[in-house]
């Protein structure tokens, strides 16, 4: 007789055996012999060595690097339910969803509590040789990931649920900055005292009960739980398969926020203008890669922030490299559109219309940054000295990287 438990471990041997099946399509046993396995090998005798002795490079390595990287690690996945289209028919109004529900919770505590073991186990020869972490600190800091990725995974599911269009990515958003402050607020603390993690974790736990009480009596998000497993479940294969095309939402679209009136950005229509016009209002209505630009900007801001003062430099100057060259990929995505093809384009009008989108979409984020790091690098006038800093300097990294590539 089939009961909730055995069909939600079935619909998990189903889920483990699809996801080793992506991997077997791009890691053969040619691969696996010649390259997973020897590096494998390379890796761990490496890592034994660290735990002998620390190499040098140890000391150049901020514990803020650390910290962000632990924060990345909470942004990758979400509570999985294993829910599926076909239980709108039969088990929607039964207790059978709640229970399947609840088992994907306690599946994911579970699953989380691990990746978070192994996460930290890679950083334990630094964390220990370095930064002379108990182990006591190490426990706490992973039960405080654990409880923090499961309880931020309900708020941005909450979010998603209640919200559409660009409400949803301003609410992610003010979500990102809220969670990426208050994680690093944590886990900076934790280097020199176990306190404030203990007191964090316990918070935590106390406020998931209510929280997943409140996710699991919400009505009418049977729709958004099965876009989001389908998303999950197609993760892995969405980066093995070039081919891999996503089966289109079901949630309707809204109107974009910003440029909604299609009114010209420019006063002459040449060429360039009508190209650059194209690229930055398809970004800036993308609901993707507006999501992207935001959490990498948030990223930035928040690194510089934190890290010491030779490293903001080098992360403020990295981060318009990165910005410009994301923002490059995108315009010459649009550039290769069905459509622009019909028209005849100048070869030097659609690099300069690169070179000007990708300008003028970056600007906003890598002014922010430069704000952030004149803000931390200097007195109060540091902010209004960098703007035109950064603007001269995100030109510069528009013009190198747009006139590269195609």
């Amino acid at each position: 007789m089939m009961t909730v438990k055995k069909l939600f471990w079935r619909r998990v041997r189903e889920e483990w055996a699809f996801q080793w099946s992506v991997w077997r399509l791009a890691v053969d046993w040619v691969v696996a012999l010649y390259v997973v396995i020897p590096a494998l090998a390379f890796a761990g005798y490496h890592y034994l060595l660290w735990w002998k002795r620390s190499p040098e490079w140890f000391a150049f390595i901020p514990y803020a690097v650390i910290a962000i990287i632990l924060f990345i690690w909470t942004n990758i996945g979400t509570i999985r339910y294993f829910l599926q289209e076909a239980d709108q028919l039969v088990l929607l109004h039964t207790k059978w969803v709640r229970r399947l529900m609840l088992n994907g919770v306690w599946y994911s505590f579970g699953f989380q509590a691990i990746t978070a073991g192994a996460v930290v186990g890679l950083t334990l020869p630094l964390l220990h040789h370095e930064y002379a972490m108990s182990w006591l600190k190490v426990f706490v800091l992973i039960v405080f990931m654990v409880a923090f990725k499961m309880t931020a995974s309900l708020l941005r599911q909450q979010a998603s649920i209640r919200y559409a269009g660009f409400r949803r990515l301003l609410a992610a958003s003010a979500l990102f900055a809220v969670e990426a402050a208050s994680f690093l607020a944590v886990v900076l603390t934790m280097r020199t005292g176990v306190l404030y993690g203990a007191a964090a974790c316990v918070a935590l736990l106390a406020v998931f009960p209510w929280l997943l009480r409140r996710r699991l009596s919400r009505k009418g998000a049977f729709h958004h739980d099965i876009e989001r497993e389908r998303t999950e479940r197609m993760k892995l294969a969405a980066v093995m398969l070039a081919q891999y095309v996503q089966k289109k939402s079901r949630i309707a679209r809204k109107r974009p926020l910003l440029f909604r009136s299609s009114n010209r950005l420019f006063r002459s229509r040449t060429q360039v203008n009508g190209l650059t016009e194209l690229s930055v209002k398809s970004f800036f209505r993308s609901k993707a890669s507006m999501s992207v630009y935001i959490r990498l900007v948030m990223i930035c801001c928040g690194s510089i922030a934190v890290m010491p003062a030779a490293g903001k430099w080098i992360l403020w100057f990295g981060s318009g490299l990165l910005l410009s060259y994301y923002i490059k990929l995108f315009v010459r995505d649009v550039g290769e559109e069905p459509f622009l093809k019909l028209f005849r384009w100048r070869d030097s009008a659609i690099l300069e219309a690169r070179k000007k989108a990708v300008f003028l979409i970056m600007l906003p984020g890598f002014l922010l940054v430069g704000a952030v790091l004149g803000t931390f690098a200097f007195p109060w006038w540091g902010a209004l000295w960098m703007t035109p800093v950064s603007a001269a300097v995100g030109y510069a990294f528009a013009e190198t990287i747009g006139s590269f590539g195609k």
